[in-house]
């Protein structure tokens, strides 16, 4: 992977958290606002869940995209326990 490359994947991966972070949020503030039922149809109804679940996804398969990369050049650090952590939890 070059350098551009890992740039260009690092801005979209950025953007996708973004964009999850903004649907959560919008899911808080409902919940607080409108009430439980405005919350839970804006939520499963009009197809968030799905949109936020499938963000969600798409974060953690750029994630293990650019792990390697980082991991070589010394731009992340990983914790062997933790890992083995989280690869038990997604998969």
């Amino acid at each position: 992977m070059t350098g551009d490359l890992y740039n260009k994947k690092k801005l979209e991966l950025e953007t996708l958290r973004r964009q999850a972070g903004a649907l959560q949020l919008e899911y808080i503030r409902l919940g607080r606002t409108e009430g439980k039922r405005e919350q839970k149809r804006w939520w499963i109804t009009k197809g968030n869940f799905r949109k936020y679940v499938n963000l969600i996804h798409r974060v953690q398969m750029l994630d293990e995209v650019l792990l390697p990369y980082e991991i070589e050049n010394g731009i992340r650090k990983i914790n062997l326990q933790e890992h083995m952590k989280w690869h038990y939890l997604t998969f």
